[in-house]
């Protein structure tokens, strides 16, 4: 038999293709309450205004990666002016700043190359800010910091990350420490005190020299150590954070879109000035006659085209989509354990009772596209993705009623384990479709 004739012979009663149509169904209701950014197809972080879905691009290729959906976070990084990409409370003493039009920011803006200033001093510390970016813990915290860097004159220097645990009785700081490299984008030596754990890091091109920087560490809580602060640091070629430049404003790196947020993976940008810049979950639905119209209470398939940007959350389980009832005890979709495995599984639950044995379909990595099937009928639960074999059948199965469709959420609609990550394609077939036409769909 050919490939050709493993392609099903029913059409779909629903398909979603975000990447291609960069729109929403008029069938789905899309919600966020505040402005979140996506990077558009020329590379550039734009911003989408309240309740306006975000469809995420490649910055370097321009290829649309689908729609975005985000758990809620708040940018501790206070002390920036996302209109014009620049820092709002610089230590002047030691840092000075130069307007390059001829260069762009990842905002589209002209570019602020920091430079370090020349006084004399071989003892200056060479800091961005100061007072800012601290805020209370009582528990263990996982925090992520990340910035858009660019090197400037050819002068290789460094930015130092600083994230502190501080006790304010002795007066001491427990570092993590680590230095971007943007002239090779990469990140070089760092420093690992007690209480923090070996931090997760990544460098992405995101094109035109440009490279964002992500760090993310846990603190491991102890009392009296009850505040995190971060701040960054310029270094020289020679990775000293005390030191006279060799020549005043020639030698630095630019800077764009910091970010500081609580959480043990980073997200999109979410601006800020002169104050903590917020962004609330992304929520995707679609219910009533929009969802019986499609929907086949009896059999179907499911296919999700997905990228994951955030694992990382110990004992998170982050949704890919589901059909439910609103309370999550009925329901049948995907999700992504996220507690050490990183598996990619499919589930139906019936009155609150797990039907089928939930196989792995895949281990899923961060920023890899990854296709999944979900087929099923009455006894009868496969499952599939980018051309694995096909899960050992399960024929003890009971289907739920649904009444509703969520996108990018646990089941019940948790907002607290979001997919935080793209869906470019969502497709629905009302019936059981034949192992062999699943595994030729995931080739």
């Amino acid at each position: 038999m050919s490939i050709s004739q493993n392609f099903p012979n029913t059409r779909p009663s629903l398909n979603l293709n975000f990447a291609r149509s960069k729109t929403i169904d008029p069938r789905i209701t899309f919600s966020r309450t505040t402005t979140g950014t996506y990077v558009d197809e020329s590379g550039l972080i734009r911003d989408a205004a309240a309740d306006e879905p975000r469809f995420d691009h490649d910055p370097v290729t321009g290829e649309c990666l689908g729609l975005l959906i985000e758990e809620s976070r708040v940018n501790n990084y206070h002390v920036w002016n996302s209109t014009t990409d620049t820092a709002t409370n610089l230590n002047s003493s030691y840092i000075d700043t130069q307007t390059v039009s001829s260069v762009l920011t990842p905002r589209g803006v002209a570019a602020t190359a920091y430079t370090a200033t020349k006084t004399g001093n071989t003892g200056q510390y060479h800091g961005l800010n100061s007072g800012a970016n601290n805020f209370s813990i009582s528990a263990n915290t996982s925090v992520s910091a990340s910035a858009y860097i660019k090197d400037f004159n050819n002068s290789d220097y460094r930015l130092y990350f600083v994230i502190s645990a501080y006790n304010a009785s002795t007066n001491n700081r427990r570092y993590t420490l680590y230095r971007a490299r943007p002239s090779t984008g990469e990140w070089i030596s760092g420093t690992l005190h007690s209480n923090w754990s070996t931090p997760v890091t990544d460098v992405k091109d995101v094109g035109n020299g440009w490279y964002r920087f992500e760090i993310s560490s846990t603190n491991t809580y102890q009392a009296g150590w009850n505040v995190i602060e971060f701040s960054f640091q310029l270094l020289n070629e020679n990775n000293a954070q005390f030191y006279d430049p060799p020549t005043a404003n020639t030698h630095g790196l630019y800077l764009s879109s910091p970010q500081f947020e609580l959480g043990s993976f980073p997200t999109s940008y979410i601006p800020t000035n002169n104050a903590n810049g917020s962004r609330q979950p992304d929520s995707v639905s679609m219910t009533g006659d929009n969802f019986s119209d499609w929907y086949n209470q009896s059999e179907g398939t499911f296919e999700v085209s997905l990228i994951e940007n955030g694992l990382g959350k110990t004992g998170g389980y982050p949704g890919v989509m589901y059909v439910d009832d609103g309370t999550g005890q009925n329901c049948i979709g995907f999700y992504i354990s996220d507690a050490g495995d990183d598996a990619l599984r499919f589930e139906i639950y019936d009155g609150n009772v797990g039907q089928g044995n939930t196989p792995t379909i895949g281990v899923v990595s961060v920023g890899e596209k990854y296709n999944v099937i979900g087929a099923y009928a009455s006894n009868d639960m496969v499952s599939t993705g980018d051309g694995l074999s096909i899960s050992s059948p399960d024929t003890n199965v009971v289907l739920p009623d649904v009444n509703r469709l969520i996108i990018g959420m646990l089941r019940g609609g948790n907002l607290n384990n979001m997919l935080n990550g793209t869906i470019s394609q969502l497709t629905y077939y009302p019936v059981r479709l034949p192992n062999s036409t699943l595994q030729t769909l995931t080739k």
